[in-house]
């Protein structure tokens, strides 16, 4: 931003020494284009109402940014809305495939626990019973 003469009668001379006074304090290596900014909005305050102070009374916002800057109220509110709406959306729709991938993983759990203790006691079983088988047969033998 520059500071001149030619600037507008709103960017009168107690504004150009504040923000003189303000561009001391900093080097000049730092004094930036985005430092300079912030140093006129801090000073003057942020555009608002739609229009743009640095550009003289009466600009609209819309002359220097044009008409995708001036989304009016209820355009950026149905905007909002459709937004939430979107992410609700896609919440319910995550929540559901979670679901589904929750019950199969409980599902392959339970049904692998249940199969190893079947395992464990078809297993358990088939040993007594040729346990049982050995000692009847030695008990043959023996006799």
């Amino acid at each position: 931003m520059e500071i001149s003469s030619s600037s507008t009668s709103f960017f009168s001379s107690p504004w150009k020494n504040l923000i003189r006074r303000f561009l001391l304090k900093i080097p000049e290596s730092l004094q930036t284009t985005e430092v300079r900014d912030k140093i006129f909005h801090k000073v003057l305050g942020d555009d608002g109402h739609g229009y743009c102070k640095t550009y003289g009374a009466g600009v609209p916002r819309s002359a220097v940014y044009g008409r995708s800057s001036c989304l009016s109220h209820a355009s950026s509110s149905s905007t909002l809305n459709e937004i939430t709406s979107q992410v609700r959306e896609a919440s319910q729709e995550n929540e559901q495939r979670l679901s589904i991938e929750i019950e199969q993983w409980l599902s392959s759990e339970i049904e692998q626990s249940l199969t190893g203790e079947i395992e464990q006691r078809l297993v358990g079983d088939f040993k007594r019973m040729v346990n049982e088988k050995l000692m009847a047969h030695l008990e043959c033998m023996g006799a």
